[in-house]
């Protein structure tokens, strides 16, 4: 079965590479290297790199190796519409565009997040929970949690993912206004646990807990 952004092995490879914060043009660890030191089969290896060459992270030339790439916006879209439409994606489907888009940024997250917007993640984070009982008024601010997330990795990632996530939480407006107090409390404690997570700067950890984040939001579908 083909590896996914979500899948272990991906994970496991992903946070390897990214373990000493590489920066655009370095060169990454060969097959042989990651096999060893993850305990994953060749193939999977194998799979886990091409997914990230897809993605446009890593850029893999003849007779030199693979390295770290710097992704121009336009890239990167048309890396994520390839995606998307290899997910058989359609315009509704926004929390299945999410769950890819926002797992696929975490080791760039990891790299750039500075303290003041760790600080002002934390303060949205106090926000959700203190208007945990006003849905339209917490599902704003963990909208803003989300985008600020996004936004620090730098300008040309929120434009090209800012309209997915803005449009996905408009579109979940309806189903929202009757969830109780407890959703948003759980919302807040996952972004509690997600700053942490990225402060230990753990790929595989932050991304399992911004999964759970994603994947516990109500769907129009």
């Amino acid at each position: 079965m083909p590896l996914t952004t979500t899948s272990e092995e991906f994970l496991k490879v992903q946070s390897y590479l990214f373990r000493n914060h590489p920066e655009p043009g370095d060169k990454v660890a060969g097959e042989d290297e990651l096999i060893e030191a993850l305990g994953l089969t060749r193939y999977k290896t194998r799979q886990a790199l091409d997914l990230l060459v897809q993605m446009g992270v890593l850029d893999r030339q003849k007779k030199r190796g693979t390295f770290f790439k710097r992704q121009a916006t336009h890239d990167m879209t048309q890396n994520i519409l390839e995606q998307l439409k290899l997910a058989g994606f359609d315009e509704l489907e926004f929390n299945e565009a999410r769950l890819m888009i926002e797992l696929s940024v975490i080791p760039f997250v990891i790299q750039r997040l500075t303290p003041a917007i760790q600080a002002q993640m934390r303060s949205l984070a106090q926000s959700i929970r203190t208007h945990a009982s006003e849905p339209t008024k917490a599902d704003a601010y963990l909208m803003e949690f989300h985008l600020l997330m996004l936004r620090s990795c730098g300008n040309r990632v929120m434009e090209v993912f800012a309209g997915v996530v803005r449009t996905y939480f408009q579109s979940t407006q309806h189903l929202i206004k009757d969830l109780p107090k407890e959703y948003y409390e759980k919302r807040a404690e996952l972004c509690d646990s997600l700053l942490a997570a990225l402060n230990k700067k753990s790929v595989e950890e932050s991304c399992k807990i911004l999964k759970a984040m994603i994947e516990g939001k109500p769907s129009s579908l």
